[in-house]
């Protein structure tokens, strides 16, 4: 008899994802598996097939299921007509009342010993595709893959991280793939593994999410304070250099397990309830990674059950949350919580903020009603643009006289602001990121704040001083001055403020820069007075 779980918690499945996995011979039939994820609130699982068992029971309960293509299936379906038969037989007959958002094609296959399977990834992935056009299926269903942390050559720092070179030709044809379809990069990552692998040297709070001092990256200085979030942002790197930084990332499995062998290191119950405790209350945070602090990192935990019959070490059949019953493996210790949006405060008037007034009389708008005042280094969600007259009155300003800083405001309506050094690097290069543009293109210090408005792309960065930056490669030196904004769209930065090259012994504005698409490694300093200079890409990669 499988017992309803009680974890003590709700809102789990709005937050976190979770590997449904079936390699064992006791666990509870489809419908009952349902059923407990409906008493946990999960809204989101992934499968390792097609199972026709599955995707009927799911039909109509609303949760999302990622399903996957065998690895034995990848070659027939290169062929555009026998993906097409695979569609029509695995996913047209359930779609929409199974809620299919996703298909995984094969799983870490980069990593695998079989070349042949490796060369069919992207055809089948593009036949696959063409399927879901041609049934009008393609914009609720993407396609990707599960990759193993393995790609990478290089993982640390996370800034340096990069791709093993022997993949690059595999990797840019995935890539591209995953550019045009608005697909994620999936990655398997387990800093367990790191852990287990030389536990005298890697921190054990590092890796569980626990209170730590964290690691700085010195090319970025962003501070990481867990394992799992420098592995991805290794991973977001490593694309980056590739030429296709504004593709996600996404974590489709990590977890820990809670029993192992004697020379498996680190794998107890107690390890594995604070791992996926730390991770679930970090999730229901929406926390992006350091490099990426304003997009939610889309994270599924593996797995939900113990399994049976998985080969290798023990641990392999102790990565679920529940037993085969439905009784939770280990009570996670979390009492009724519910999901959160990321840190954020909205100001009385965005009128106050753009006036940019000292911090002592925005702490004092609190007694204007409701008004709560923001900590100096949190984020800042700016409302809509109003000003309101007790404010004006209040505060004894005249917007009305201060024409300039009406249009500074309006410029910056809506728009969220990253304050301090810290946060607001991570704003500043998730944003170069997110771009496609290089990520040593703004070697910024004492940063007091950074702000965007995603709907007209205006970009504001505010520091103590001026910083004059030489680019070693280029013999190029650069000045930026204490206040720097422009418009940031892809692959270009237009109508730049505040940043100046020097030629000869004079230093013209730039107003534009623009990195060639598709890429060529050229980027573009324009002037004010329209000449263009053309450099390597890689003179602005960071650390340059």
């Amino acid at each position: 008899m499988v017992q309803q779980c009680q974890f003590g918690f709700i809102q789990l499945g709005s937050t976190l994802g979770i590997n449904y996995g079936q390699v064992a011979n006791n666990l509870p039939s489809p419908e009952q598996v349902l059923t407990l994820l409906t008493s946990l609130s999960i809204t989101k699982i992934r499968i390792y097939d097609t199972n026709p068992q599955v995707l009927t029971a799911f039909a109509n309960s609303g949760i999302d299921l990622i399903v996957t293509v065998p690895n034995e299936v990848v070659a027939q379906v290169t062929d555009p007509r026998q993906a097409l038969q695979w569609v029509m037989t695995n996913i047209k007959p359930y779609f929409p009342a199974t809620k299919i958002s996703g298909i995984a094609v094969a799983n870490e296959v980069f990593t695998s010993d079989d070349t042949a399977l490796m060369s069919n990834l992207v055809p089948a992935m593009v036949s696959l595709h063409a399927a879901l056009v041609q049934l009008g299926l393609d914009s609720y269903i993407h396609l990707s893959t599960a990759n193993s942390l393995a790609v990478l050559e290089t993982s640390y720092p996370p800034s340096s991280g990069s791709f093993k070179p022997e993949l690059a030709s595999l990797l840019v044809s995935f890539l591209q793939f995953l550019k045009e379809t608005n697909s994620p990069f999936w990655i398997n990552a387990y800093p367990y593994f790191a852990y287990k692998g030389d536990p005298n040297n890697v921190s054990l709070d590092y890796v569980l999410f626990n209170p730590n001092q964290g690691i700085a990256d010195p090319y970025t200085k962003l501070h990481y304070d867990n394992m799992l979030y420098a592995q991805v942002d290794a991973v977001i790197f490593a694309i980056a250099r590739m030429g296709y930084g504004g593709v996600e990332v996404r974590v489709s499995e990590t977890g820990w397990p809670s029993k192992g062998d004697l020379g498996e290191t680190g794998a107890t119950v107690e390890n594995a309830r604070a791992y996926n405790r730390n991770l679930l209350l970090r999730q229901m945070r929406n926390q992006g990674t350091p490099l990426r602090p304003n997009q939610r990192l889309e994270v599924y935990l593996f797995a939900l059950f113990n399994e049976d019959m998985k080969p290798g070490p023990t641990s392999e059949r102790n990565y679920g949350l529940l037993r085969p019953d439905g009784t939770m493996a280990y009570n996670l210790g979390l009492g009724r919580l519910t999901s959160t949006s990321t840190a954020s405060v909205s100001l009385a008037s965005s009128a106050a903020r753009a006036m940019n007034l000292p911090f002592r009389i925005l702490s004092s708008l609190k007694v204007l009603g409701g008004f709560q005042a923001p900590k100096r280094d949190e984020q800042i969600q700016l409302p809509v643009f109003h000003i309101t007259k007790r404010l004006t009155t209040q505060t004894s300003l005249s917007f009305e006289a201060n024409n300039l800083a009406i249009q500074i405001m309006a410029e910056k309506e809506g728009g969220i602001v990253n304050k301090g050094h810290e946060e607001g690097m991570k704003l500043a290069l998730s944003l170069l990121q997110e771009f496609d543009l290089p990520l040593g293109l703004l070697p910024l210090a004492d940063v007091v704040e950074v702000g965007f408005v995603r709907s007209t792309g205006y970009m504001w960065i505010v520091q103590k001083a001026k910083v004059e930056h030489s680019f070693k490669i280029v013999s190029k030196l650069v000045s930026y001055a204490t206040e720097i904004n422009g418009y940031v769209e892809k692959h270009r930065i237009k109508k730049l403020k505040g940043v100046k090259a020097k030629e000869l012994l004079l230093w013209p504005p730039v107003n534009e820069i623009t990195v060639d698409y598709p890429p060529t490694g050229k980027i573009h300093f324009k002037s004010l007075a329209g000449v263009t200079k053309t450099f390597p890409v890689e003179a602005f990669a960071a650390g340059q």
